[in-house]
């Protein structure tokens, strides 16, 4: 039997930036800055302002950045304040072959937690590209099925495993770690 799952580690696990086509790399920056202006531009809207709020309540350890206000606080709170940035009014990035907001869905997670590492740009940009061709393939492999069928929405379904394999290397785990966090992001 085949373990695509597997195969999809090794490859986050394994790639380099130089991997991917110069296109494709000057893609991915545009993306990242292109995310980072969304979320601080949106960081006003009331509704995220409400989050925000409610997690700077709760507080707890500084770990990460929320974008446009340098709060402090444990990076799950801040990739949640900065997705909600990212997403509060639907400027975020869409990709028609894979469906959904693979930008919104992968930066403020990642970001978060690269912060939290000190990881390099290189290392945080490599990953962001190894993690967006995930969710991508497997946004790409359940279209347009899902939706079409009254499925749940693909960034919600498909952006978990995206996350879960970047966050995976980020923190330095290898390919089955890599594997293994998919299959938690799966469940």
């Amino acid at each position: 039997m085949a373990d695509e799952t597997r195969t999809l580690a090794k490859f986050v696990a394994n790639f380099k930036l130089e991997d991917a086509p110069v296109p494709i790399r000057n893609r991915m920056r545009d993306l990242l800055v292109d995310q980072i202006g969304i979320e601080i531009g949106c960081s006003h809207l009331p509704w995220a302002q409400q989050v925000r709020e409610t997690y700077r309540k709760v507080g707890g350890a500084p770990e990460a950045t929320v974008l446009g206000y340098g709060d402090k606080l444990p990076l799950t709170s801040v990739a949640f304040i900065n997705a909600t940035f990212g997403h509060s009014f639907e400027y975020d990035d869409a990709n028609p072959l894979v469906h959904g907001h693979p930008g919104c869905e992968l930066v403020p997670s990642l970001l978060a937690v690269a912060e939290r590492e000190h990881c390099s740009g290189r290392e945080f940009l490599t990953t962001l590209t190894a993690a967006y061709e995930i969710r991508g393939r497997i946004g790409w492999a359940v279209s347009p099925d899902m939706l079409e069928h009254g499925g749940p929405q693909y960034s919600t379904t498909c952006g978990p495993f995206g996350v879960a394999a970047g966050v995976a290397r980020l923190l330095g785990l290898p390919a089955e770690g890599i594997r293994d966090a998919m299959g938690i992001a799966g469940t």
